[in-house]
């Protein structure tokens, strides 16, 4: 498991109760963006598009768990 993995199921095994967005989840695990010169942008570009993927992968290994309302998915602890 990465670290990055690992972070994310911290994060929603402390707020058990709730439910988040892909958008929540990066907020709550402080995911750090840096668009300081076009090089860095762009890596970070991917890696905030390669999130919803790693969160999908989390609950395909059912590490996590994910609902559909209204068309947004959230994801929560297992």
């Amino acid at each position: 498991m990465t670290e990055l993995e690992s972070r994310i199921i911290t994060f929603l095994g402390k707020n058990r109760t709730q439910a988040f967005t892909s958008n929540e989840i990066m907020d709550g695990i402080n995911f750090q963006t840096d668009f300081s010169n076009i090089v860095v942008a762009i890596l970070s570009g991917l890696s905030v598009l390669g999130f919803p993927t790693i969160l999908k992968d989390l609950v395909t290994k059912g590490k996590i768990r994910t609902n559909i309302i209204q068309g947004q998915y959230y994801f929560m602890a297992k």
